[in-house]
């Protein structure tokens, strides 16, 4: 029986690793990337998981294109050093397998992507976590990994007791979300992360979830029907996720947090690094988070969706910015909504559509994590700039118990308002 995902879509690291790990038995998978990474990352990352019994870990050594000289050799070094670890040693191409001496019960599979199929500029670290994930996906389907879900992770976390056993309580979940803390010098940044997601809850958005590449458990099968990880230099885990929200539903996980890094880094455009290095040397509670008022003003829109069905003939005649704005929708988010050309798309949309159900998540569909992000930029640009984060948490703590609080206890108590063990994204066709 083919597969269209690996025939058509997989990296060619996937048909490798089905040669090499041939009449093996896995139960889990776990993919980190790792670029410029320690050599202790292994015994770091899974110091508190517990039993590693049947678990294939397979670690993307990667050095992209226009990376340090002094990155890459200590890279290279990396690879040199991890197959050391390697007991029992089996080669094929770029890949390596043996079982982990530092990790009992483990068995390592290195990719190597240091020299000829290294990724270029562009693709980043999406193509290191997609030829990982593209590889358990072809070890689930040749029967050769038990386990429905992948473990996507990173090389600088700390993973919590019990990572590999907490299953979703959802059912159609295309990928569950960990729960997660920094350290002390990331925790302006998570607030800005937590502010952004509780601002989309707040105003209805399907997509208010975290889009962190070291958090995910993905459902294999959703992820091929879905085409994988993008290969991006950042941004990767983004884009799987808004697609994976079109496919089945996401959950964040009732599980203990893992821990982030809160190390300052330039390996990637943005993300955490970048924003630790950015805010090195400025006060925690001046670093710039999004206008709340951004939230108020996308929710009337979001509400708007789940209702055209009864006024599309209304909405046709009008016009949909015009219908829009008699209805509540404000001239920032009227011009954003403009510039989308939400007329043509609502005229599209309804044409294809018989039911008020569908006519929602057709638009909910079109108006998805990228638009939503797309629309509050152009709606900022407008005239809604960043705030502090003592004023971005001003607005949206309803009452002065927190008030002295830490940042670490302003985080956990915004973590604690997030959904668990709850359907979120659109489930489904």
């Amino acid at each position: 029986m083919t597969d269209s995902y690996l025939e058509h879509h997989a990296e060619p690291e996937a048909s490798l690793a089905t040669a090499l790990v041939s009449g093996a038995d896995f139960h889990h998978a776990v993919v980190i990337p790792a670029f410029d990474e320690p050599v202790s990352m292994l015994e770091d990352v899974f110091a508190r998981v517990g039993s590693l019994a049947n678990t294939l870990l397979v670690v993307v050594v990667n050095v992209p294109e226009g990376a340090s000289d002094a990155a890459a050799t200590r890279t290279r070094e990396l690879v040199r050093r991890l197959t050391e670890h390697q007991l029992g040693r089996q080669r094929h191409d770029r890949l390596s397998l043996g079982e982990c001496r530092q990790l009992a019960g483990a068995s390592l599979l290195l990719v190597d992507l240091c020299d000829s199929h290294r990724p270029s500029r562009r693709q980043g670290v999406g193509r290191a976590r997609k030829a990982g994930t593209d590889i358990a996906y072809a070890l689930w389907a040749r029967g050769l990994l038990k386990s429905p879900w992948v473990h996507v992770t990173d090389a600088d976390v700390e993973l919590p007791p019990g990572y590999l056993d907490i299953e979703p309580r959802c059912r159609d979940v295309s990928c569950a979300i960990y729960p997660f803390t920094h350290g002390d010098a990331a925790l302006a940044y998570e607030l800005r992360l937590r502010l952004y997601v509780l601002g989309l809850a707040r105003a209805a958005s399907p997509y208010a979830f975290h889009t962190l590449g070291s958090l995910l458990k993905v459902s294999l099968a959703h992820y091929g029907k879905v085409r994988g990880f993008p290969k991006r230099a950042a941004g990767e885990d983004f884009y799987l996720l808004n697609k994976l929200a079109k496919s089945g539903f996401i959950e964040n996980l009732v599980s203990p947090p893992l821990r982030l890094s809160d190390r300052a880094s330039s390996r990637v455009p943005f993300g955490t690094g970048p924003a630790i290095s950015a805010m090195a040397d400025g006060r925690p509670l001046d670093y710039p988070v999004y206008d709340p008022r951004l939230f108020g003003l996308l929710t009337p829109w979001l509400r708007h969706l789940d209702s055209l069905w009864d006024q599309r003939e209304e909405v046709a005649t009008r016009g949909t910015i015009a219908w829009l704005g008699e209805h509540g929708v404000a001239g920032p988010m009227l011009d954003a909504l403009a510039a989308l050309d939400v007329d043509q798309i609502f005229r599209r949309v309804c044409a294809q559509c018989r039911r008020p159900e569908h006519l929602a998540r057709q638009l909910h569909t079109w108006f998805d994590a990228f638009k939503t992000m797309r629309t509050l930029h152009r709606v900022r640009a407008a005239g809604y700039d960043d705030v502090p984060l003592h004023r971005g948490l001003q607005e949206v703590l309803e009452s002065d118990a927190l008030r002295g609080a830490s940042l670490e206890e302003i985080c956990t108590h915004i973590a604690s308002r997030e959904p668990r063990g709850v359907a979120m994204g659109l489930g489904p066709r």
